[in-house]
């Protein structure tokens, strides 16, 4: 989460400063954590299924 959290602080700074490049790669790394985030506990026992 800490990775996360910083992501964010990061966004809200790059408001701050009108930094729209900026603000556009921070969302779209943000939005990939929590996209795996969601996903991971669907996939993560199918994963190990197959190892076994």
């Amino acid at each position: 989460m800490g990775m996360l959290i910083t992501l964010q602080e990061e966004m809200k700074t790059a408001m701050k400063a009108r930094d729209q490049a900026r603000l556009d790669a921070l969302r779209l790394m943000i939005s990939a954590i929590k996209y795996i985030e969601v996903d991971t506990p669907s996939i993560y026992p199918r994963l190990c299924q197959k190892k076994m």
